[in-house]
């Protein structure tokens, strides 16, 4: 797992920069007032200490990570928030995680918060209401505004205790262009789940913000996105701008944008579904903007341009927004964040670093493999930060019949994200998240062909793909397929190359999907025979998309060992 750098006890660490939270983004007022609004993007994020000498606080750092909002533990019912001491990491036989005792042994600092850079530049103000505190010593939990520099570096921060049956306000003056986040921050021991309910919890009122807006009422009958009598508000079209497609329609609606729209947040809040169509549509703010889909199953089929430095898609379990194409390419460091337990399809997706901590990022499923990769800086999903090989993932990316190219990714976290989607007996039914493929979930209870195979574009330092799937490919890039078990190098067939691979790698003790491990249990084994074997006599056409030809120079040095295997199909 990568970890991040530390910076205050009572703060969200440093290294952001890299997997930075994201918010929901409103234009900045000289006051704004937020709330505990369950519709806001909520994420979570987790800080792991040493106990101090007396138990009872931080020690010394141990790492950070994103953690999804349900591992804190924290999240909504029925408009009230929950907020509980940690227990997803306890484990009593392991001396990490618990003392002989059976107390926790690491100090936990669980963040739940929204990010909201719209906010900087203003006196903002956080309210809320405690319904209940009963959390017992040494657990703490209290609301906070933080303001973080533009490279994650904390400024400052106002924070107050939470206290049963009492409203609480905090505000804090912050300087435009630098990251504000406001939430709730709970500490103590890792706690055992057997006895986690006797330590107590928090409980908030959960209350919509009043965020104003531009509502789409549809009453001039065209469908028109720029005409004004559609809206109440007037037409929303500018960097901050924000609209809100809730009840003005009674049936399915299509929208036509006649020319390019801008907006900094967009709410989807109808069960009937909105189309969006025509020009481009391009989410921009003053850092960071956001889409919401409350409820419902909606569409943009047009481009989807994200030009701030982060933007927020929060889909709500149950709902689903399905997207063109994706284009979120600024700078490497551009961050897309899927939170929410529902669903975000697009053809492709271009984007820094994607951020996945809910509901599944699926790239649709054509009748042909695609004919050009997506393309990722990196790919983050939602864990409870275990160690390779038991790590759970909260969340999934599904790759359907497309490839995806991760350029700034390390290979061990990419692969063990594969890992955990394949389940069962053997290890290769698709049913956890996780990278998957629903395409071959649905095949792997009847003909176990398909898969989805994870590896680093080069062989003992000779590059494998220089374009992969009609995209520019580089020697460090990994590269992520939808294929067959089998296909060790990725080319879209199982053939005696791929046999090569799974004997030199069983032969060498190796490992790694293109060694021939490919259920990735962390061993070639009689299962990854009976995997290639199986494929190869199954499989139908290739699955190589447009140029995905590998190199002759890195064949060659596969080829020198080829023959000794040719025709050898079985250990």
């Amino acid at each position: 797992m990568q970890s991040l750098s530390r910076s205050t006890r009572k703060t969200i660490v440093g290294g952001l920069a890299a997997v930075a939270m994201l918010s929901q983004a409103v234009a900045a007022f000289a006051d704004t007032t937020v709330t505990v609004d369950p519709s806001s993007p909520w994420i979570g994020y987790m800080n792991v200490f040493n106990l101090n000498g007396t138990q009872d606080g931080a020690g010394g750092y141990v790492f950070g990570s994103p953690w999804g909002v349900a591992d804190l533990v924290g999240g909504f019912a029925s408009n009230v928030l929950t907020l509980s001491p940690n227990t997803n990491t306890y484990n009593a036989t392991d001396p990490f995680w618990a003392q002989p005792n059976g107390q926790g042994n690491k100090w936990m600092d669980a963040n739940f918060y929204v990010e909201n850079d719209g906010l900087a530049g203003s006196t903002t103000t956080f309210n809320g209401k405690t319904l209940t505190n009963t959390l017992v010593a040494p657990y703490t939990s209290v609301a906070f505004i933080k303001e973080f520099s533009p490279n994650f570096n904390f400024i400052q921060q106002s924070f107050v205790a939470l206290t049963t049956n009492t409203t609480f306000s905090l505000s804090l003056a912050t300087t435009a262009g630098n990251h504000v986040q406001y939430g709730f921050e709970t500490q103590g021991l890792d706690a055992n789940p057997a006895t986690v309910a006797a330590l107590g919890k928090v409980t908030i009122q959960a209350e919509a913000s009043a965020i104003t807006g531009h509502d789409w009422t549809g009453l001039a009958g065209n469908g028109q996105w720029n005409t004004g009598s559609n809206w109440n508000g007037g037409v929303p079209n500018g960097a901050g701008a924000q609209a809100t497609l809730g009840s003005g329609a009674s049936s399915p609606t299509p929208i036509n944008l006649a020319t390019g729209v801008i907006l900094g947040s967009l709410k989807f809040d109808n069960v009937n579904s909105y189309t969006l169509s025509g020009s481009d549509l391009t989410m921009q703010s003053s850092g960071s903007s956001v889409i919401t889909v409350v409820q419902g199953a909606h569409t943009i089929t047009s481009n989807l341009n994200m030009n701030d430095g982060s933007t927020s898609i929060a889909v709500s379990a149950g709902a689903s927004l399905s997207v063109n194409h994706i284009i979120a390419i600024v700078n490497p460091g551009q961050i897309v964040l899927k939170s929410g337990g529902g669903l975000l399809q697009t053809d492709k997706i271009e984007a820094g670093l994607l951020n996945v901590q809910g509901g599944t990022v699926a790239l649709k499923t054509a009748a042909t493999p695609t004919a050009s990769a997506s393309v990722l800086d990196n790919l983050i999903i939602g864990s409870d930060g275990g160690s390779y090989g038991t790590r759970v993932y909260n969340s999934s990316v599904d790759v359907g019949t497309s490839d995806v190219i991760i350029r700034n990714g390390v290979l061990a976290d990419i692969a063990d994200m594969a890992r955990a989607a394949q389940t069962g007996n053997p290890a290769v039914l698709f049913g956890a998240n996780g990278l998957t493929s629903s395409v071959a979930a649905a095949d792997a209870t009847g003909q176990l062909r398909y898969a989805v195979g994870v590896i680093q574009n080069n062989i003992d330092g000779s590059i494998l793909y220089s374009s992969f799937d009609g995209v520019s490919a580089n020697p460090n890039d990994i590269l992520v397929k939808f294929t067959y078990f089998g296909d060790a190098d990725l080319n879209g067939i199982v053939d005696d190359t791929d046999f090569f691979l799974i004997n030199n790698g069983y032969g060498n003790g190796l490992t790694g999907w293109v060694n021939g491990d490919f259920d990735y249990s962390g061993a070639v084994d009689d299962t990854d025979f009976f995997l290639i074997n199986n494929a190869y006599g199954l499989q139908g056409g290739s699955l190589r998309a447009g140029g995905s030809v590998p190199e002759p120079t890195s064949m060659g040095l596969i080829a020198l060992g080829a023959g000794a295997v040719l025709g050898r199909r079985r250990r």
